[in-house]
């Protein structure tokens, strides 16, 4: 949203998931941040373990599976692909608002999760008022991570947004 703000030029379409333009706290994905922490990789031996590691923190398969998608084999033994202490320790700062400057005048679609709290009702007319072309799609029986625990109907929102726009779907 930011950079769609910053450079409306280099964006022709915008798709927002499950997240709005106003500030959150901070310790929202604290949860999945320590579990992913505490996986000790120098006793995964396989994904299916690191999954087991994962589950008393991380009871929802769909994100579980997400999560361990930056699992890749290094050698004999695992990694994480993403940079987890840069993650954990400028987190704040990815929850903090948007700078608003103007408008995105362009096609948004915002899809959340029926679940979610992450996209509120009261929430819409802030985002209209930014992005004035928004749409708005929820995907009902899901949380926050609306594309790991409902990845057709995921994808099916996006497509049907993009063939809307005249854009090939691939």
């Amino acid at each position: 949203m930011q950079f769609a703000l910053n450079y409306p030029d280099r964006i022709s379409k915008l798709i927002v998931v499950d997240i709005a333009p106003k500030q959150y706290p901070a310790d929202g994905h604290d949860v999945y941040i320590d579990a992913l922490e505490e996986l000790d990789l120098n006793k995964i031996k396989s994904r299916k373990d690191a999954d087991e590691a994962l589950m008393s923190k991380v009871p929802q398969e769909g994100v579980r599976q997400f999560l361990l998608k930056n699992l890749t084999r290094e050698g004999d033994g695992y990694i994480l692909k993403m940079n987890l202490e840069s993650l954990a320790k400028n987190y704040p700062k990815l929850a903090a608002n948007i700078s608003i400057t103007g408008q995105f005048e362009k096609d948004t679609l915002f899809i959340n999760g029926g679940n979610s709290r992450y996209i509120l009702e009261n929430d819409k007319p802030n985002i209209q008022n930014i992005f004035p072309k928004a749409q708005f799609v929820t995907i009902p029986g899901v949380g926050h991570w609306v594309h790991a625990e409902a990845p057709d109907a995921f994808y099916e929102a996006v497509v049907k947004f993009m063939r809307q726009l005249d854009i090939k779907a691939i």
